[in-house]
Formats: structure tokens, sequence, C-alpha cells
């Protein structure tokens, strides 16, 4: 692919909007006992995190890497510090733990790994790598010791698809969107997953954790398929990406393809500031019926766009100019 070319909205539409499942996705989990919530943590855990792997990957790049390392990393030791911080001021004892991530930090730190990572194989045969990686993340699982030690249950669970989008062109879905059939295409992918979620939750919700990438197959009750079920679920993954790629407008959306280039900031603000309304009882409104339901939903919506604005910017976007302009400084030196 050209090393520049023009800003393409499709990516920046998609990532407004798995920006938003990232968010009422930590909505959701918090009244998880709610079958309707339930029913919402599948049908976004299946496709939000992959999807948003997959488009990072579609742009890497063998260049700055040191660079966006390091942006990842910093971004993701003062998210793990900002976080313990807010627990402590929220009268929450929770330990802390610098090299083990139980938090959203996770994302940052994987990140980070998959940048370095897809550079270091940058010589050899990708898809034969792609093959291998897949075969790691399907199997990893049972070992009983993965955990959120660096991160590397949920690093080896998702690089498939960073891996896989930096081998695809992106540009390929661009001309696939032109055919007639890929809107509704996309509807019926999403539609057939939705309903999924509803009627057959009950028999769906005990894989959920096969979606969130860092827990062992020991324990759960299909441990004996384990591979098969991990294999399943990245298929279905991959599918529901394809469905929502489809789906998504390729134009600008007025907001929403600004706002889906700033998805870092709502990233990082995000969970600090749902702990402070989890402190003061916020979704306790869930109790109040459909119509309690729909208002906390709507806040993680009011919330996404809020933190969308550039107002949020600090320190994510500063820390990303700050080592893109050391960068340049260096190499004029």
């Amino acid at each position: 692919m050209p090393k520049h070319q023009e800003r393409v909205a499709l990516w920046d539409n998609l990532k407004f909007i798995l920006i938003l499942f990232v968010v009422i996705g930590h909505f959701v989990d918090i009244y998880i006992e709610a079958p309707t919530f339930q029913s919402i943590f599948m049908f976004i855990y299946a496709v939000h995190m992959p999807l948003f792997i997959l488009i990072a990957g579609f742009f890497h790049r063998d260049d700055k890497v040191a660079a966006k390392v390091a942006i990842y990393l910093v971004c993701g030791f003062l998210l793990k510090i900002f976080l313990h911080v807010t627990n402590l001021v929220l009268g929450w004892e929770i330990d802390f733990y610098l090299f083990t991530t139980n938090d959203i930090s996770w994302f940052m730190f994987a990140m980070a790994a998959y940048i370095l990572f897809t550079y270091l194989v940058r010589e050899l045969n990708k898809k034969l790598i792609l093959l291998i990686v897949f075969m790691v993340a399907c199997f990893a699982s049972y070992d009983n010791t993965m955990s959120d030690f660096l991160s590397w249950g949920r690093i080896v669970t998702f690089f498939p698809f960073y891996l896989l989008g930096s081998i695809l062109n992106p540009n390929f879905f661009l001309r696939v969107k032109r055919h007639r059939w890929s809107y509704p295409a996309g509807i019926v992918i999403i539609a057939l997953w939705g309903g999924c979620c509803y009627y057959f939750l009950e028999h769906i919700y005990k894989y959920r954790m096969m979606f969130t990438g860092h827990v062992p197959f020991s324990g759960l009750p299909f441990e004996g398929a384990g591979v098969l079920t991990r294999l399943f679920a990245m298929l279905l993954s991959a599918v529901l990406c394809i469905g929502w790629i489809l789906l998504v407008p390729s134009g600008k959306i007025p907001l929403v393809s600004t706002w889906g280039q700033r998805t870092m900031q709502v990233y990082f603000w995000h969970f600090p500031i749902l702990k402070v309304l989890l402190f003061y009882h916020f979704p306790d409104i869930c109790q109040y019926a459909v119509l309690g339901k729909v208002w906390y939903l709507l806040a993680a919506l009011l919330l996404t766009c809020l933190l969308s604005t550039p107002v949020f910017g600090f320190p994510t976007t500063h820390i990303q100019t700050y080592m893109m302009r050391r960068r340049r400084l260096r190499q004029k030196d």
C-alpha cells in the first residue's frame, strides 16, 4: 500500500461505533445479571476488539516503530496508574501490580506488542506466520497458567487479527462495498447474530469467556472441546468483522467520522468515569424496568460523544504529539 493516502471515512465511522461498543460493553458488564444486557454483551464482545485490532493492522507501517510502541506503553502505564488513583480516591482497596494487567490498560500494551512483533517478522513469510499465530491462539488457553501477567493471554488471542490486517489491503473492502449486495449482506450477518444473542441466549452465553481472550479452558463447561470452541469463536468474529465493514457507510458522517479519529482518548477516560458513576450508584437506574435500562445505555452513548470532543484529548493526544516530535528532532540531528 502507498505510504501516504487520503483518509477513508469508513474506518473512522467504524472506529466510533467500536469505541461506543467498548463503552456500552463496560456499562452492561456492571449489571450483567439482566438477560437483556447479557444479549448486548455477547452481541458486542464477539466483534468489537477483533475489528478494532483488524483495522489497526490495516494501517500498520514498518516505520516510526519505536515512537508508536512508546506511545502505547506510556499511555498504558499512565492509565494503570490513573485507574489505581481513582480506586484510592473512591476508597476502594485494590492491589496495584505493575506488570499484571486486569484492567482495560491491556489494550495499550497489546497494541505495543502487535506493532513490535509485526515489525520483527516483516522479512518473513507473513502468511505462514499468520497460520502459526492462529494455531497458537487456538491452543493457548489449554495452558492453565494463562493470566493477565504482561497481558499475554489477550495478546496471543487477538494477535491473528492484527497480523491479518497487516496482510490484507483495506482497499479490497472498499471495492467490495461498491456492489449492491454488500449492504444487504452486512444487514443479514449482523441481524442473524443479533437474533442468536436474543433468542438463544441461554445456549450461547456460557461461551462469553471465549471473546475476552484471557481465560484458560480449565474449569469451563466446554474444556474438552476448547480448541474447537476457540476456532469457532475466532471464525465467528471474523465473519462479524466482515458484516460490520459491509454495513457501515463509507462516506463521511457528520461528527461520527471526526469522533472516530479520537478513540484513544475515549478509551483512556471512560472507565475511570464509569468507576465514579458506579461509586454514586448510577447503575441502579437499571432497576427501573425497561426505561431505566434505556437511560443507562443512553448515558453510555452520551459519555462516548462527550469524551470524543477535543477537550478530553489530554493526555493521549499530547503523548502522541510529544513522541512524534521527538522522533522528528532526532532525525534532524
